[in-house]
């Protein structure tokens, strides 16, 4: 007897299905602040079937680390639309630290305040997932530190990277909203920490 679940061999069918769970879950953690949401909850949000979705995630904290990860991505293709305007590496860098901390200032980025709170909680859960939800943030400085011949630019730019996600964590913690010069003066602060 074939398996209800054979729509899932195919791979767009799959894609399809693994995004509503995933737009689902985005959009709760959005309204609850928390990447906690419950799986009954994800599944009813986008309309699909509890099978589907454990075939899919295999568990509620694989569809944590699945949001996680298609939020990096998303961030990344922004940062890097942004990051190409730059006129020099210091510019870059202010770009990157301006859209990162900019998400702090916005309720258009609800979801990613969620993932925000939780990123240190999320990589001690899955250390091996810091290859998708750190380093693709941290390796766009660091190749604009290599490309400008600055040495250790790996190292730099994970200081730059704890130093802008944690302040962005702080602001988004305590409900701040930082103001443009503030987050000016936290681009200014990446620059000179990564020796631009």
């Amino acid at each position: 007897m074939a398996s209800p679940l054979h729509y899932l061999d195919d791979a767009q069918a799959w894609e399809r299905e693994r995004d509503a769970f995933v737009e689902a879950a985005i959009g709760l953690m959005a309204e609850s602040g928390t990447v906690e949401v419950q799986v009954a909850q994800v599944v009813r949000a986008a309309g699909r079937h509890n099978a589907a979705f454990y075939r899919i995630f295999g568990s509620k904290e694989g569809l944590q680390l699945a949001v996680v990860e298609d939020a990096v991505r998303r961030t990344v293709a922004a940062l890097e639309r942004t990051m190409a305007r730059a006129t020099s590496p210091e510019d870059a860098v202010r770009a990157w630290t301006r859209h990162l901390l900019g998400l702090a200032a916005t309720d258009a980025a609800s979801g990613v305040h969620a993932i925000a709170l939780d990123r240190y909680r999320l990589l001690r859960r899955f250390p091996d997932a810091a290859s998708t939800i750190s380093d693709p943030l941290r390796d766009l400085v660091a190749g604009v530190l290599t490309r400008a011949g600055l040495r250790e630019s790996r190292v730099l730019a994970e200081a730059a990277l704890e130093l802008v996600l944690s302040r962005q964590a702080s602001w988004i913690a305590v409900g701040r909203r930082p103001t443009a010069r503030e987050i000016r003066t936290y681009a200014d602060l990446s620059v000179r920490l990564v020796g631009l």
